[in-house]
């Protein structure tokens, strides 16, 4: 087996073509960001390895699907998103997402990945710019007292156990701009 470093990733496996490796990469952080619906720039590629997958459903069965058993060559591509690492089976022009954490925890996560992603898209238009051009500084998760997620000053009564969401700062050119979430929705609130 061979360990090669490949743009900063990992790759172990036997020798790897740089145009698949690349292509692997690519499908994989694809599949992810489509998956929390977030940019892909958003997504880092961590790991990649060479492998033979046992079947064409990339050794990663779906209920309800019927999988050739043929070996099918490929990657295992470890990625990062939104803090949360996730394996992902690549084949065949083609990727699949094997695991990510479960659990309402990760679902709170994928959620703030999710709205971070919003909230950078709604500033880029704002701004007349491109998402990537908007930069995400940071994402913390918070409770809000109220829908208004804090945004308003004569707020209707308090949530009894507030609502979970996140306080978002991005980065556009030397500027910041917050905005309040929550796991669907992300506004910018006036400033005073």
């Amino acid at each position: 087996m061979i360990q090669v470093l490949l743009m900063g990733l990992a790759v172990s496996g036997p020798p790897a073509d740089a145009d698949r490796t690349a292509e692997a990469s690519s499908l994989a952080r694809r599949a992810v960001a489509e998956r929390l619906a977030i940019g892909e720039d958003l997504v880092s590629v961590e790991t990649i390895e060479a492998v033979d997958w046992p079947d064409t459903g990339l050794g990663c069965p779906q209920k309800g699907e019927m999988n050739a058993q043929v070996i099918t060559p490929g990657y295992r591509v470890t990625v990062r998103a939104g803090g949360e690492r996730h394996e992902v089976h690549v084949g065949g022009g083609r990727a699949r997402i094997c695991s990510a954490r479960a659990g309402p925890e990760a679902s709170f996560l994928a959620a703030g990945v999710k709205v971070g992603g919003l909230a950078r898209k709604h500033l880029a238009a704002r701004l007349g710019l491109e998402p990537r051009q908007v930069q995400l500084v940071s994402l913390k998760p918070t409770t809000w007292p109220d829908a208004t997620l804090g945004c308003s000053a004569s707020a209707p009564s308090a949530a009894p156990e507030g609502i979970k969401g996140f306080l978002i700062t991005l980065r556009a050119g030397d500027k910041e701009y917050t905005y309040h979430a929550d796991t669907e929705r992300a506004v910018s609130c006036p400033t005073d």
